[in-house]
């Protein structure tokens, strides 16, 4: 990942700790609603991204993780970014283990087990969980790893919660925030960014689209802005990979199966979007308005090119959309909104679903979002969620419409 993706990321992560975590009366931080029991899928891998750079130095071989669920997901995000297993304590001894020979430790009144032949001497560890408080998890799967023989190389966890005292006995912790007592009485919590090693600057995607196109974006004649050098003819692929992931954080709950967008505009944050949820792309393609063939063996749908100055058709194979499909429209511009339209017009013809409609740059002086959002429109449903990064006042921008 790159400095600014993994500045979004954790700024993400301090967002939300911010506006869903809560702290109840014990000193516990609650999560559930977006890294435990309903969890953000791009934001945990995110995460997990960060953590397996940060402690990709320590050269592990293992990733093991506690008894309870809640550590085990940061761990599986890790562990796919670094490419090692995950081995997974129990809180007891599954009938399925019969007699084969286990390695235990209880702290706590917490029992971990795990399997002997899942750890060897040769293997270098390094422990994951969600939140560290006391450090008790800890010190129990690092007694399993001296047990084993194995070296024990670090720890890593999405939250630091030093609302407690802890008993980490000083070794080191890789950790993405920290939540800590507040001398305000207003505010009960402080919640820092534990990122001061990487120099992280304070970006989000949006704030860094937005400059570019007021630095980079070129004024031509006739009120058209050119944004070639970053988002069309060149692409800037870590500021659209950032976009994309802001993108689908925002529409990760929607269930999205699959990416719809148009040639050729739309292809970069439509891609970006779609390789964050890890979902497919479909592109729709352009043909003119008297193409029979494509009219009977396809989904078409008409529109018309504000950069082009001609109408034109989009299509996409029958087999590329189908009914049960639940699909995210992404473009590069939001102008007049017929490509918009179109493109929601094919998955209707499939009979797909359209959770939501996200654009990078919105050309407000030109109504786009009235194509879509007007009451008499039959795409004004409030299930719909569209997004734009970067609204943009005249003079207008040159792309997709």
């Amino acid at each position: 990942m790159s400095i600014e993706v993994q500045s979004l990321a954790i700024n993400a992560l301090t967002k939300r700790i911010q506006e869903e975590a809560k702290v109840l009366p014990d000193g516990i931080l609650r999560v559930a609603d977006f890294l435990n029991y309903r969890v953000d899928p791009v934001l945990m891998d995110d995460c997990g991204a960060i953590l397996a750079n940060k402690l990709s130095s320590k050269k592990p071989t293992k990733v093991l993780a506690g008894c309870s669920s809640q550590g085990l997901l940061p761990a599986l995000a890790t562990s796919r970014h670094l490419n090692i297993p995950v081995v997974f304590a129990y809180a007891s001894v599954p009938n399925a283990w019969g007699s084969r020979e286990t390695i235990s430790a209880t702290i706590q009144e917490r029992a971990h087990f795990v399997l002997k032949d899942a750890i060897s001497a040769e293997d270098r560890v390094i422990i994951i969980d969600d939140i560290v408080r006391t450090g008790s998890t800890v010190q129990a799967l690092k007694s399993i790893c001296e047990q084993a023989g194995a070296t024990f190389v670090g720890v890593g966890a999405i939250i630091h919660n030093r609302l407690l005292e802890n008993c980490m006995n000083g070794f080191q912790m890789e950790t993405l925030a920290q939540v800590s007592p507040s001398s305000s009485s207003s505010q009960p919590v402080t919640i820092s960014p534990a990122v001061d090693d990487l120099a992280l600057p304070e970006v989000v995607a949006a704030d860094v689209l937005t400059e570019r196109v007021m630095t980079d974006g070129v004024v031509l004649p006739g009120n058209l802005l050119k944004v070639y050098s970053f988002i069309n003819h060149q692409v800037d692929t870590g500021l659209m990979d950032m976009c994309g992931q802001l993108l689908a954080r925002v529409f990760a709950g929607f269930g999205i199966q699959k990416v719809l967008t148009a040639q050729t505009g739309g292809l970069p944050p439509a891609h970006a979007v779609a390789t964050a949820l890890r979902v497919p792309l479909v592109c729709a393609r352009e043909t003119h308005e008297n193409d029979q063939s494509v009219m009977e063996t396809m989904y078409s749908a008409p529109s018309e090119s504000f950069t082009k100055k001609k109408k034109l058709v989009l299509y996409v194979t029958k087999e590329s959309l189908c009914s049960n499909d639940t699909v995210l429209v992404v473009d590069d511009f939001l102008a007049t909104g017929t490509t918009g339209v179109a493109l929601h017009r094919l998955a209707e013809q499939a009979g797909a679903q359209v959770a939501g409609m996200a654009f990078l740059v919105e050309k407000r002086f030109q109504d786009g979002r009235g194509a879509f959002c007007h009451p008499k429109n039959h795409m004004h449903h409030e299930q719909y969620r569209r997004k734009a990064l970067c609204n943009r006042e005249p003079p207008p921008a040159d792309g997709g419409e």
